[in-house]
C-alpha cells in the first residue's frame, strides 16, 4: 500500500529493489457508462478497455518463471507490479 493505492508485487526473490521489474496498472479512468458499450465494426471488437494493460499483465506473469529459469537469467531477480 502506497499513498492509499494497493499494488500486488510477485517476484523470484524476497526483494524490495529487484533488478528487473515489469510494471502494468489495472485502474479505469472514469468515464460515461455509454463509452463501455462494445461495438462489433468489419469482424473487430471496439470499445473501451479492449486494447489495454491486462494483456500485458497476462504475458508478464506468464513469463515471469521462464524469464528466470527457462531462459538462464536465474541469477537476476525479476518482479511483476500491478
Amino acid at each position: 500500500m502506497h499513498n492509499g493505492v494497493l499494488s500486488v508485487v510477485w517476484a523470484t526473490e524476497d526483494t524490495l529493489n529487484p533488478d528487473i521489474i515489469l510494471n502494468a496498472h489495472i485502474d479505469v479512468v472514469p468515464a460515461k457508462m455509454e463509452m463501455f458499450d462494445l461495438k462489433k465494426i468489419d469482424g473487430k471488437l471496439i470499445g473501451r478497455g479492449t486494447s489495454d494493460m491486462k494483456f500485458a499483465i497476462a504475458s508478464f506473469i506468464l513469463s515471469l518463471k521462464e524469464l528466470h529459469t527457462d531462459v538462464g537469467l536465474d541469477n537476476v531477480s525479476i518482479a511483476v507490479m500491478i
